[in-house]
């Protein structure tokens, strides 16, 4: 009996451990042109993060923050975006007392923990479009798309959200884009960082369906083959 219950425990942690990104959110975050310059260090520091404070009675990104409650918040939750050259963005999630030192020690090891994606300019906006990974824990894929005003070089302000994951069962359904109360979430601003993590080590770019041209794919793998063989 004992054994017959081991066996359903290991089948069950391995069920939830494998959870692979649904077709219909892989459609909604797949677009991304390769790793080329976009000139985004022009407009915007990028030798460091942009964070931002929410309170957190607002329910804005509800369900991203969910992944957060270990930090027992009572307020306000941050949020520290890293913007890269090469049209990657990573997205951190921590509490009040969360100290950046800790976010400058992940960085240097060349990992971010919370949601990574792209982002695209759009005149005056940054447009992003970020996946978390789930733990083996909570195999739940959550995904958003937000758009951020550019007020200058060391400062960008959220203005638009929209959640991409969805818990119907129309994977067709879209939600609408939500404007944002800036009253209720600050501006991003600019905190330097001594290192950046490279986001080749991604691993949402060694997916096929993220890129949105197989050739640059194809062309990156060979790349990464390249840089492993020279090390």
């Amino acid at each position: 009996m004992k054994k017959i219950r081991y066996i359903f425990l290991v089948i069950f942690f391995i069920s939830c451990a494998y959870a692979p990104v649904p077709n219909y959110l892989k459609k909604r975050i797949s677009g991304y042109h390769g790793i080329s310059y976009t000139g985004i260090d022009t407009i915007i520091n990028i030798q460091g993060v942009f964070t931002e404070i929410q309170k957190e009675n607002y329910g804005l990104r509800g369900k991203s923050y969910m992944c957060i409650n270990t930090y027992k918040l009572k307020e306000e939750c941050k949020l520290s975006l890293l913007f890269l050259n090469g049209g990657i963005c990573h997205v951190f999630f921590h509490d009040s007392k969360f100290p950046i030192a800790d976010f400058k020690e992940k960085c240097a090891t060349g990992g971010v923990n919370g949601y990574i994606g792209y982002y695209k300019i759009d005149n005056d906006t940054i447009k992003i479009k970020v996946i978390n990974h789930p733990s083996f824990l909570s195999p739940t894929w959550m995904a958003y798309e937000e758009w951020y005003k550019i007020i200058n070089q060391n400062t960008l302000q959220l203005v638009a959200h929209r959640q991409l994951d969805i818990d119907s069962q129309e994977k067709d359904y879209y939600y609408p884009i939500e404007i944002v109360d800036t009253t209720k979430i600050s501006a991003a601003r600019f905190e330097s960082l001594e290192t950046i993590p490279y986001s080749e080590y991604s691993w949402l770019l060694k997916q096929k369906w993220f890129w949105c041209n197989e050739s640059e794919y194809k062309q990156w793998k060979k790349q990464q083959k390249v840089k492993t063989k020279s090390k």
